[in-house]
């Protein structure tokens, strides 16, 4: 253990982990049984503030007040924090609230009309589910030939942890009754299997993280907007000062009471219906009803106040481009719409065909883009990792570039050779993990150059059945897909990658080695698993997964085959116009790539391009236009300095906007109300 200075004491540490594992308990129990606003749904967690606050004011604050030297320092506090935000996301979108439904919720829903067990089942590895796949087709009078079956593996294990019968999936659904336990043992091997393969998957975006680190915040010098929150909120807090000088600051009291005093109006209203409310959604489709507007998707104004707060932390540059593309492509569709043009949709997105295939095509430009700007650094790299030269010090870096260079080898051959293992072919396993890394080094470059909240991106199998077609990936890998997407690469509103990153940029900026700090950002990771897989099991089992938050439980289990058999019964053949949206949306990114790095006075970055029709930028167009909006005023006519001294009015709307809503998690809790939730979906 290093000194307080480092931040990496026993005392941080043990509250880091303890916070992890209280979040894995806590966010399963918004999300599925309060129903609330989701507080680990973004790359800046609301429950990771909210806890990061009441440590911060209710702790550290009396303890400096009171003349102790139990105060912690600016550094353990953003160890605790760094370890709290590397583990958030994983009881909910990370992993946990998609992998248990999915894996249960095929055979529950399955039914004598959908046909899911006579197509699906012979294609599920038996180590992949807690049931008993040969006994669930027998039941339904299909055939088991070449089915896979119990493998070599389970007549080496006790009774208790073989596969159960359908009553493993019927409680985890309707809760257990009266006598009955949670079948652990038959979910022992599945746990297993995919754990290790969200580990593995872990550690290599881990490696991906510390080989780009350098590059991106020492040369590129990204903005890193989530990070600047949690720093400013340490910044001078001492003995001397007891409370932070950022809450002391009067416009950031003003930014708070803004959001504070609008939702608690929304929140009266919502116990209270007689009370007015504030409407901040309002749907605009109503108004475009004409026949050149039936492909413009969903239109909406959404004020999210800390949205606008994390807006004007922004490039204008930036800023400008994410709202001016989702107009940029409603302008498209009205186009395409006239010429009579209509493509088939993307199950599962609410993207608009067009859009989305331009996006697939942005996304991959995006991402050879950024490899092709950091070549040097990667040929660095790669120089020390094969050769130890010398003249790259990788001494500062969370780990040694020989360790991520080959750990991140390793790692993806591992996790191909887990699909293998599940039946899918090598050659495949690797176009879907290099697609989903592209992907996920994309969305990463978006929350760290642009502060956005949540980002989404698509499946590898997208890119694959709009390239090739759906017949070209047949029915196994379809089904296989299915899972590990679900499980894995389906909504990256919480992937660990960003996370990361911005825990990297808080240790540089905070004065805390990477290295030192690595190991117990581990940990915390294996803490949030481990805590969240036994509440959500206990939650689920308790009180029937129908009667918990649909979307996890009821929705999202049943598009994994009902995307599957679609393909089945009707095979997506591609076009020439699928491709060439595609290949006219990397083209495009070039070359808004292109004049950007050329020329000073281009306006537009291509992040704008490949985000503007997602469903991130249909809910927060609205909201970052409007911070565009306020800085270009601010410095427009009042210049620099008034924009730096407005600064803290901007994050005190994040701060009251993410506090009050603890606030009202809170009440709900206390007073048993379910469904208020008022920030993002």
């Amino acid at each position: 253990m290093q000194s307080k200075a480092s931040g990496i004491t026993p005392r941080a540490v043990l509250i880091g982990l303890l916070f992890t594992a209280l979040l894995g308990v806590v966010t399963p129990y918004c999300d599925l049984v309060l129903q609330g606003t989701w507080i680990a749904c973004c790359h800046l967690p609301i429950g990771v503030f909210i806890l990061f606050t009441i440590l911060l004011l209710g702790v550290n604050t009396p303890l400096y007040q009171f003349g102790t030297k139990l105060g912690f320092t600016p550094q353990e506090l953003l160890t605790i924090y760094a370890m709290m935000l590397v583990g958030a996301g994983i009881p909910s979108f990370g992993l946990t609230e998609y992998l248990f439904p999915t894996l249960a919720g095929a055979y529950y829903f399955s039914s004598p009309e959908n046909k899911w067990v006579e197509e699906c089942f012979k294609h599920i590895p038996q180590w992949m589910v807690p049931y008993n796949v040969e006994e669930a087709m027998t039941a339904a009078g299909a055939t088991t030939a070449g089915a896979l079956s119990f493998d070599a593996l389970y007549s080496h294990l006790p009774a208790w942890m073989l596969p159960g019968n359908r009553s493993v999936v019927t409680a985890f659904y309707e809760g257990l009754k009266p006598g009955q336990h949670i079948p652990w043992g038959a979910w022992a091997v599945p746990i297993f299997a995919w754990t290790f393969a969200a580990l593995v998957l872990f550690f290599c975006m881990t490696c991906v993280s510390t080989i780009l680190r350098k590059h991106w915040i020492e040369h590129d010098r990204l903005v890193f907007p989530l990070a600047q929150l949690p720093l400013e909120m340490v910044r001078d807090q001492s003995a001397e000062s007891p409370v932070p000088s950022f809450f002391r600051n009067r416009l950031m009291w003003m930014g708070c009471s803004i959001p504070a005093v609008v939702h608690s109006i929304n929140g009266l209203h919502f116990y209270y219906p007689a009370i007015p409310e504030i409407k901040l959604a309002y749907a605009l489709n109503q108004y475009f009803t004409g026949p050149l507007w039936k492909q413009m998707g969903i239109f909406m104004v959404i004020l999210h106040f800390s949205i606008v707060g994390f807006s004007y932390l922004l490039t204008s540059e930036l800023s400008f481009s994410l709202w001016f593309f989702f107009f940029f492509y409603i302008f498209e569709s009205v186009i395409l719409t006239y010429l009579g043009v209509q493509l088939q949709p993307l199950p599962g997105y609410p993207t608009q065909p067009h859009a989305a295939l331009q996006m697939i095509g942005a996304f991959v430009m995006v991402a050879a883009w950024m490899l092709w700007s950091a070549r040097f650094h990667i040929w660095d790299v790669l120089r020390k990792a094969l050769t130890g030269t010398e003249e790259v010090d990788d001494t500062e870096e969370p780990m040694s570039f020989r360790l991520a260079v080959f750990g991140l080898a390793a790692g993806l051959l591992i996790l191909c050779l887990w699909c293998r293992a599940a039946g899918m072919p090598v050659y495949l396993a690797v176009a879907a993990f290099v697609l989903f890394f592209m992907f996920a080094l994309m969305l990463t470059r978006l929350v760290s150059e642009s502060g956005l909240l949540f980002v989404q991106a698509f499946r590898p199998t997208d890119v694959m059945i709009q390239w090739m077609g759906s017949s070209f990936l047949g029915a196994r890998n379809l089904l296989l897909f299915g899972f590990i997407e679900k499980a894995f690469m389906f909504d990256l509103r919480t992937f660990l990658m960003p996370s990361l990153m911005d825990s990297h940029r808080i240790a540089e900026s905070s004065g805390i080695r990477p290295r030192k700090l690595l190991p117990w950002l581990c940990l915390s990771i294996i803490t949030a698993v481990v805590s969240s897989y036994i509440a959500f099991l206990t939650m689920a089992y308790r009180h029937g997964g129908v009667k918990l938050m649909s979307w996890f439980l009821t929705i999202s289990p049943q598009q994994t085959f009902s995307f599957a058999t679609s393909y089945m019964h009707t095979p997506y053949e591609t076009t020439a116009m699928s491709r060439g949206l595609i290949v006219f949306g990397a083209l495009m990114t070039w070359f808004i790539s292109f004049m950007r790095a050329r020329y000073l006075w281009w306006p537009l970055h291509p992040l704008g391009y490949a985000m503007g029709p997602s469903w991130p930028m249909i809910q927060l167009w609205f909201s970052i236009m409007v911070g565009w909006l306020l800085k270009t005023v601010i410095l427009r006519y009042w210049g620099l300095r008034t924009f730096r001294r407005a600064k803290p009015f901007f994050l005190g709307l994040v701060v009251g906007e993410f506090g009050i809503a603890g606030v009202w998690l809170l009440i709900d809790f206390l007073c048993h109300k379910t469904g208020h939730r008022f920030f993002l979906s």
